[in-house]
């Protein structure tokens, strides 16, 4: 499972580097289950759900920004995402040897069900996403 861990991709570089970790080690059949993030531009991002993304600047391929957390105290951190990804492609994916994708529904969970009016900007818009797939099986 990798959480997050492609929002501090710098470059295209650093990306398909980790997306080749991901193919070297997972075994044929195996579930890949990641989180990426959605535009760092969004709704989502803008305070509503405890992270606000702010200083967001325009770098090779993709955004770097700061994220803050909207905790008690507020604390932040630097991240970035490569526009191949937070675009929501599976072109990285495919390219490293995962098939079967598909994106996790969030419309069944027990919190968008239990205030659908609080989760809709999410809904519309979310702020990540739960990605699944499988590494192919050799022929």
């Amino acid at each position: 499972m990798a959480n997050w861990v492609f929002d501090h991709a710098g470059s295209m570089e650093m990306l398909e580097g980790m997306w080749s970790n991901i193919e070297r080690h997972l075994k044929p059949g195996g579930m890949f289950l990641g989180i990426r993030s959605g535009d760092p531009r969004g709704q989502a991002f803008q305070g509503k759900y405890g992270v606000c993304d702010k200083n967001i600047r325009d770098i090779p391929d993709g955004v770097a920004f700061t994220v803050e957390v909207l905790s008690e105290p507020p604390w932040e951190f630097e991240a970035a995402s490569m526009g191949i990804s937070f675009s929501g492609s599976f072109e990285m994916h495919e390219k490293y040897g995962l098939e079967d994708l598909r994106v996790l529904s969030y419309s069944n969970t027990e919190a968008t069900r239990s205030d659908p009016e609080f989760w809709q900007v999410f809904l519309q818009d979310p702020a990540f996403a739960v990605v699944q797939g499988f590494k192919r099986k050799p022929e």
